[in-house]
């Protein structure tokens, strides 16, 4: 190496300028090999090592070398008070075997599917914000098909409730609130109670509410955790209140319902001071009908064949009250319809046949296909016929819930399909799809018989809507 460039040296000084570059020209040619090894060797070198131990090369043709394997989120469990934060942690797993991973990208894209509840940063940095429950997900940046996703519980109070909204009661006399405070977590379902106007009536700690003086006022319960979280009660305070009836008044009369129905009923009360929001309803069997309200509407659930009362109370008069009998019968299929009515095929064709089945309550819906003659179309299981020889069938669909209850449509073959008819390199009727094996060379030329090709079949789709 230093005889080469001590002998370039000696050249040019030899040399005068106009020789000069013709001596170095014919000096270089008679070393070109050397000169090249010396330029690429430090190249080379350093690209055999990359391939060795680095994920990306001087130069690579073996794609990805090291791919991103995996995301895992560090905590995977976690609970956060409203207004607290937490730092996540993402673990980037590189799936390769090299020693020099450190130039890959692990960073990954931080997502909160509702940020109403909990906000996270591009750090990682998780926010809680209002109570609830919310996935928070980890994206590979490298590979956005590499996640990881936990749920978050935000604790804390969403809302509280109060029953009965509304109360009317004479001077004198007293009434139990009954407070519900709902949230997500563990948090305090303790209430603070207070009256707008103690004149007019006073409220305890446990909810109880005593009339003082005829006149309306607020009772307000409010969180012992979140004062931000309360719920106000009108209070009526009369001389006089006299119950008189209670009258379940549907807009039609009910007498039944079918397993899976729902209805909503509704009821008043009539009297002096009274308050039909200030009612309690009742089912004499959960195990057949459940009923859900307080106040002046209910909604009844049928849930199983048998008899059951409902029954509304006055909480101003227990003793004032109505009631209906009813019978849940088993839900019932009543109506069928297959679509098309008509429908019309070649020999081999299959098409799809739609059926609409309604009844009351929770019904079956599963339908029986049969056909009238198995010899001209047959049908499946999930209604599709498919034409086997000329004539003129009945499909019919049954409810296997109630087999009273059916419905057909005509299929008509009339022909098989007619292949000469067809252009070249098209073998159904317009608007169908070829199921099959390749067509023949000669049939593709429009120039073959039918023969060896019975194995082809267009199925013909319907739209079911």
């Amino acid at each position: 190496m230093n005889a080469f460039h001590t002998n370039l040296i000696e050249l040019v000084k030899q040399q005068d300028t106009k020789t000069t570059a013709k001596s170095i020209i014919k000096f270089l040619s008679q070393h070109l090999l050397l000169i090249v090894v010396l330029l690429w060797t430090p190249l080379i070198l350093m690209q055999t090592w990359n391939v060795q131990h680095s994920c990306f090369p001087l130069v690579n043709w073996a794609g990805d070398r090291c791919p991103i394997e995996r995301v895992t989120i560090s905590p995977r469990e976690l609970k956060l008070k409203v207004g607290r934060s937490r730092q996540l942690k993402a673990d980037v797993l590189v799936k390769t075997n090299l020693t020099n991973t450190s130039s890959v990208d692990r960073e990954v894209r931080w997502i909160s599917s509702n940020e109403k509840i909990a906000t996270v940063n591009a750090q990682g940095q998780v926010f809680a914000v209002a109570p609830g429950v919310v996935k928070i997900t980890g994206v590979s940046k490298k590979d956005k098909s590499k996640s990881d996703t936990f749920d978050l519980l935000v604790e804390g109070i969403t809302n509280v409730e109060i029953q009965p909204k509304s109360l009317v009661i004479e001077v004198g006399e007293s009434r139990t609130l009954i407070p519900k405070v709902n949230g997500f977590g563990n948090f305090e379902t303790a209430v603070n109670w207070s009256s707008a106007n103690k004149d007019i009536a006073t409220v305890g700690n446990s909810g109880l509410v005593t009339a003082i003086a005829q006149g309306e006022t607020t009772i307000q319960a409010i969180s012992k955790q979140d004062s931000h979280k309360y719920v106000n009660a009108k209070l009526t305070v009369s001389h006089n209140v006299i119950i008189e009836r209670v009258i379940i008044n549907n807009n039609e009369p009910l007498t039944n319902l079918r397993v899976g129905e729902i209805k909503t009923i509704t009821a008043i009360v009539e009297g002096l001071g009274s308050n039909s929001e200030d009612i309690t309803w009742s089912s004499s069997n959960s195990d057949v009908t459940i009923v859900l309200g307080h106040g002046h509407t209910a909604q009844l659930e049928a849930m199983s064949p048998g008899s059951v009362t409902i029954t509304a109370t006055s909480n101003q008069d227990n003793s004032k009250k109505d009631l209906i009998h009813l019978e849940v019968l088993p839900a019932i299929v009543n109506y069928i319809t297959v679509q098309p009515q008509q429908l019309e095929l070649d020999i081999n064709s299959t098409a799809k046949l739609c059926s609409t089945v309604k009844g009351i309550g929770s019904i079956d819906q599963t339908i029986y296909w049969s056909s009238s003659n198995d010899q001209i179309a047959t049908v499946n299981s999930d209604g599709f016929v498919t034409a086997i020889s000329k004539g003129e069938v009945q499909i019919t669909a049954t409810s296997k819930q109630n087999f009273n209850q059916r419905a057909t449509t005509t299929v008509k073959i009339p022909r098989g399909i007619n292949w000469f008819a067809i252009g070249a390199g098209s073998i159904v009727t317009a608007g169908a799809t070829v199921i099959g094996v390749p067509l023949p060379a000669a049939l593709a030329l429009g120039s073959a018989t039918a023969t060896g090709i019975h194995n082809w079949q267009a199925v013909i789709p319907f739209p079911c809507s």
